[in-house]
């Protein structure tokens, strides 16, 4: 009998203990049991140019409370605390957007954001036709080379060098082996990814390597190019092979290579398109990578048997994560 009444004790104190739980004021809101009054929501869309981004999240600043983009980009956060509060939308590619938000206790605020890309200002997308013939190529571009037959990165309007109306850049390397000619943007700072594609023209496939790169300051990421009468590509730790199923690229021809490097998942997607845009193949994607920021985009023209040659960068666009 006295066993009986402790245990009768026991399960009231645990069923008094639990109401007065419920009652509490829960101050996190991702507690499951959160009290949700004085608090409110927000909803509305996600968007860039007017269409919905799909998977983009939307966050309560210095907080984890974050919801995600439907397919149409609608999204609806709630368990915001009335008041002042800062709202942050991002996606990958694009630029983020934050939005200051006044919320009163239980109200739903609608509200839409509009993202813009992620491209570098003044930088991409960019077809050299404002540039001076016979120049390099301006701020935010810089120019390097080595050997003493190789020439610095000129814009030209060299017949070679067209792919539309635009101007190119004429790279030439010297007659030295690893003789160079390089075109260099630094201005990504630091992105946790990008995105590159650029039209480029070698003028002997066989004798060098005319590579494009997403790098670090420390010279590491991934390269997509044509490297000996093949496409070739390089991962992030700079292990280099042939970019099977696309087939061999044809002496000046111009084509569209494209990278995509995403250091935060350590993922890498390369794909090769002929003059009319058109893909010449699968993307060849790769995962498990080393994970470096982009600082910085680089174009080289390096001799590989001896012999001066030639390319041509006809037009090239990056947008940063």
């Amino acid at each position: 009998m006295r066993k009986k009444y402790i245990l009768g004790l026991i399960v009231l104190s645990a069923a008094l203990t639990g109401c007065g739980q419920d009652n509490l004021e829960r101050s996190n809101p991702l507690d499951p049991q959160y009290n949700a009054q004085g608090h409110g929501s927000a909803e509305g869309y996600v968007k860039y140019n007017g269409i919905g981004v799909t998977g983009a999240t939307v966050l309560l600043l210095n907080t984890s409370n974050k919801t995600t983009s439907d397919g149409t980009g609608h999204y609806f956060i709630s368990n915001l605390p009335a008041g002042n509060i800062i709202l942050v939308a991002s996606a990958p590619w694009y630029q983020e957007v934050s939005e200051n938000v006044t919320l009163a206790d239980n109200e739903t605020k609608t509200m839409d954001f509009n993202l813009t890309d992620g491209r570098p200002s003044n930088t991409f997308p960019c077809a050299f036709s404002p540039y001076a013939a016979g120049q390099e190529p301006p701020t935010p571009w810089s120019t390097n080379k080595f050997g003493t037959a190789s020439i610095l990165p000129t814009v030209n309007t060299d017949a070679g060098g067209f792919l539309s109306a635009s101007q190119s850049v004429k790279f030439t390397c010297g007659t030295n082996l690893n003789d160079f000619s390089e075109l260099t943007y630094s201005g990504i700072n630091g992105t946790k990814g990008a995105r590159v594609k650029a039209a480029i023209n070698v003028s002997s496939i066989t004798q060098n390597s005319f590579m494009v790169a997403l790098k670090d300051s420390a010279n590491n990421g991934p390269e997509i190019g044509i490297y000996n009468n093949n496409f070739y590509r390089k991962t992030p730790s700079g292990t280099g092979s042939t970019l099977s199923g696309f087939g061999a690229p044809a002496q000046g021809n111009f084509y569209y290579v494209e990278m995509v490097y995403d250091s935060e998942a350590g993922s890498v997607a390369y794909s090769v398109y002929n003059s009319s845009g058109t893909a010449m193949g699968i993307p060849y994607a790769i995962s498990g990578q080393a994970r470096y920021t982009v600082d910085r985009v680089s174009i080289v023209l390096k001799d590989t048997s001896n012999a001066t040659t030639y390319a041509y960068l006809d037009d090239i666009d990056v947008v940063r994560k």
